[in-house]
């Protein structure tokens, strides 16, 4: 935990640093800074790739299966605006705006303040399914999360050469790996879209090598369905301040511990 506290520190200090050094007065967006320079370049790992995903296709000695890695925005991704207290692995962002589950700076989750590519998703694709809108069109958060919160060697290379892999899509009409405004209950349905949008990228994804993180417990058990892996997370930490108390969504969001390659679905005991 300790060297996770770390990153953090170092992470808003150089954003800080970077600011002042650009002429930024203290509480202007953090968002310009993000977006106008992303985290340094990540080593793509070795994907095998099919034009026809139909097709069974050999890997080469020392390649690794392709991945896909999906997350929920809302509670995994960010946490409760503000709250670092509870939270203290969360960073928040001053001046950038975001609405999920309430309104105030957008608060970045452990995971997402440490990096996706720290867990084994770096070296898997990546996509978003998010019955949220990340604070709608043209947003400040849209562009913190493409730039700054989703990142793997591989997404990065295919956002190089794809421009749609950079796209936001909406429910029924998906056309790019990053899926906003999908009820929770039928999520698992956009991520198969998901997998069929990076199938038609060459990038050949096995259901088996599917994986969802999300912090809503009622919508982890359907990825059973399409053989996708999926896991609850946030399991430490629940907001009982919404629906009735019940404790349905998540509160800091997703740590960086909860993002295990692990086969099958998991729910929080």
């Amino acid at each position: 935990m300790a060297a996770l506290d770390m990153a953090s520190v170092f992470l808003r200090t150089v954003i800080a640093f970077t600011l002042v050094g650009r002429g930024y007065s203290h509480g202007e967006s953090t968002s310009r800074f993000l977006s106008s320079k992303p985290k340094g370049e990540l080593t793509a790992t070795t994907i095998p790739l099919a034009s026809d995903c139909g097709q069974n296709k050999s890997e080469t000695e020392g390649s690794r299966k392709a991945c896909l890695c999906v997350f929920d925005i809302d509670r995994t991704l960010t946490g409760r605006q503000g709250d670092v207290d509870t939270c203290p692995r969360n960073l928040v962002l001053p001046g950038v705006p975001d609405n999920g589950y309430g309104s105030g700076n957008l608060t970045l989750s452990a995971l997402a303040a440490i990096g996706i590519n720290t867990t084994f998703c770096g070296q898997c694709y990546l996509g978003i399914c998010s019955a949220g809108d990340a604070d709608g069109e043209n947003s400040e958060e849209r562009v913190v999360l493409l730039e700054q919160v989703l990142r793997s060697g591989p997404f990065d290379e295919l956002r190089k050469k794809v421009p749609s892999a950079s796209m936001w899509s909406y429910s029924g009409n998906i056309h790019s790996p990053l899926v906003l405004g999908h009820g929770h209950s039928v999520k698992h349905h956009a991520v198969e879209d998901i997998r069929k949008w990076y199938a038609d990228q060459g990038a050949c994804i096995s259901s088996s090598n599917v994986h969802f993180f999300g912090d809503w417990a009622d919508y982890v058990e359907p990825f059973k369905e399409m053989g996708f892996n999926a896991r609850e997370i946030s399991c430490g930490s629940r907001d009982h301040h919404l629906y009735r108390g019940s404790g349905i969504v998540g509160y800091c969001g997703a740590r960086p511990e909860e993002i295990v390659e692990e086969k099958g679905i998991h729910q929080c005991a």
